[in-house]
């Protein structure tokens, strides 16, 4: 029998209503945030973090703010008090996958240093192919579905 065992960090929006868990197959330091350089993006300082071997999880009492941008595609999901993206997810059938904003985790400093990417640079189908490889499986209040 294989036992996984997984590292996890947590972390919150600004203002501490939306708690997130996030647990991840490799040691925290082998893994090194995407920076995204679209204009939403670099405006906010998002760096996303994921492994599709990990699970983030998303709590609050507050109803996320969701938004699309780009290929329309993604959900950008903010918290409705201090409005930080605090994750991007993608809706399959019956699940959800996505990426965490990674400043707002605890272990943050222990990371590698990020890299920049260009999504914007894919087309719509590129993109949804490159996020099903490298995404987290996404749960928000318990729920695997928005």
């Amino acid at each position: 029998m294989v036992v996984y065992l997984m590292n996890t960090t947590h972390g919150k929006c600004r203002c501490g209503h939306i708690k997130l868990l996030v647990s991840l197959p490799e040691a925290l330091e082998s893994y090194s945030p995407r920076e995204c350089d679209c204009d939403f993006c670099s405006a906010r300082g998002i760096e996303y973090l994921s492994d599709p071997a990990g699970q983030i999880t998303i709590t609050g009492i507050e109803p996320l703010v969701v938004s699309r941008q780009g290929s329309d595609q993604a959900q950008f999901l903010s918290c409705n008090r201090c409005r930080v993206v605090v994750a991007v997810v993608l809706e399959l059938e019956n699940h959800l996958i996505g990426a965490v904003n990674a400043p707002l985790l605890d272990s943050y400093h222990r990371f590698g240093q990020k890299s920049v990417v260009s999504p914007r640079l894919l087309e719509a189908n590129e993109k949804r192919s490159r996020w099903e490889s490298i995404w987290s499986a996404v749960e928000i209040n318990g729920q695997k579905q928005i």
